[in-house]
């Protein structure tokens, strides 16, 4: 499980283990204050990147990275 949100800053998510069938881990469903609370979970791993993907393991996930490329000059291209 993938999470990212609020307490943590951009480009930074945490991985979270699951139980078979658990939807969300006992000691999310009252929130999250800090990372550091976040880290603290059994099994947590931190990842440096943005929307973070779930895989069918925590060692398999997927993320968005970008790169923006433009002409800073405004010389037209043809």
């Amino acid at each position: 499980m993938a999470i990212s949100g609020t307490p943590l800053p951009a480009g930074r998510s945490y991985i979270v283990p699951l139980q078979s069938g658990q939807f969300l881990p006992l000691e999310l469903r009252e929130g999250v204050r800090s990372e550091q609370e976040l880290a603290e979970l059994p099994g947590a791993r931190r990842i440096d990147a943005d929307m973070v993907l779930p895989g069918p393991s925590p060692d398999i996930y997927a993320y968005y990275r970008t790169t923006t490329q433009r002409n800073l000059y405004r010389i037209p291209i043809r």
